[in-house]
């Protein structure tokens, strides 16, 4: 009898502690899910991160596939040295919040779950709350300082010049020197591109190079264009198309090859041959304006 009426109190006193459990844990849990559904939801960063890979001097402005992320390293604001692609200003910040200004042409920017926005213009100040790093380089995730549609924004970290200084003890006259200086890098590096992506005349691979390439965009224009009449026409048109498709068959493979040899001995002729640093004087003009505009910000900021 004792050992029947130990056992019924041990029950007891197990539903109990269960029943305990389960009331203090469940919102706990619950409340840790929300969290992280939450934060899956709105910073999708990794796969965000795919279009980010596409940055380059052809800027891809499309929506982004943003399901089944992973982040692959998560900080805060505070990069490590070893990121020296992100121009990491040193002043003294109150706030304890930095913030950046866009500082590149064409700077791309999303929405938290991945869709196209447009380019913010150089001299755009965003409040930084985050910055991530992905398998496919830094994002900042950001709040704009003037009203925009999005209240968070995503953009990539190189498009920005990081300051650590506290915003609300800026002078009128420190945040236009600011603005002008991002304008400035942003107009140096656009000519660069512009330059790098324009053929050199004075490359004797130039002639051939720009003409296979000028072969390749014709022959994929007219196969895209053959393409959408075969499948959009019926009868002889519909086969003269097909005809003339498969005709044009292994034709790309040539042109293919033709164009990676071309454009190597560009290349390779261009490596061998580099344009003086010197060379262009739009270019050194503003490298000196901004030189000026560095030192006046430089004796602003330690003035306060």
């Amino acid at each position: 009898m004792k050992a029947w009426f130990s056992f019924i109190i041990r029950y007891i006193i197990t539903a109990i502690i269960g029943i305990i459990a389960v009331i203090i844990l469940v919102p706990i849990i619950q409340a840790h899910k929300s969290e992280i559904d939450q934060f899956k939801e709105s910073l999708s960063l990794d796969q965000l991160a795919t279009m980010f890979d596409s940055f380059s001097s052809n800027d891809a402005d499309e929506d982004l596939d943003v399901t089944e992320s992973t982040i692959v390293k998560s900080y805060s604001t505070t990069p490590s040295s070893s990121q020296n692609n992100i121009n990491t200003p040193s002043s003294n910040n109150s706030s304890g919040q930095n913030w950046g200004i866009i500082a590149m042409p064409k700077a791309s920017y999303y929405t938290p779950k991945g869709k196209f926005l447009g380019h913010l213009p150089p001299g755009t100040a965003l409040k930084i709350k985050k910055i991530e790093s992905t398998a496919k380089g830094n994002i900042a995730v950001c709040v704009p300082v003037k009203t925009m549609s999005e209240p968070i924004i995503l953009t990539h970290a190189k498009y920005l010049t990081i300051r650590r200084n506290d915003m609300s003890s800026i002078s009128k006259e420190l945040e236009k020197l600011y603005v002008q200086q991002a304008q400035l890098q942003a107009e140096v590096e656009a000519i660069k591109r512009q330059n790098s992506s324009s053929l050199r005349k004075d490359n004797p691979h130039a002639k051939e190079y720009a003409s296979i390439k000028k072969r390749y965009h014709d022959y994929w224009r007219e196969v895209k264009v053959l393409t959408k009449k075969r499948d959009t026409t019926t009868g002889q048109e519909h086969m003269d198309c097909a005809d003339k498709l498969r005709m044009m068959k292994g034709e790309d493979i040539r042109i293919a090859d033709s164009l990676k040899k071309h454009r190597a001995n560009y290349k390779n002729w261009n490596k061998t041959h580099p344009r003086p640093a010197n060379d262009n004087k739009e270019v050194n003009m503003l490298l000196t304006e901004l030189d000026r505009l560095g030192k006046a910000i430089s004796k602003k900021e330690k003035s306060g």
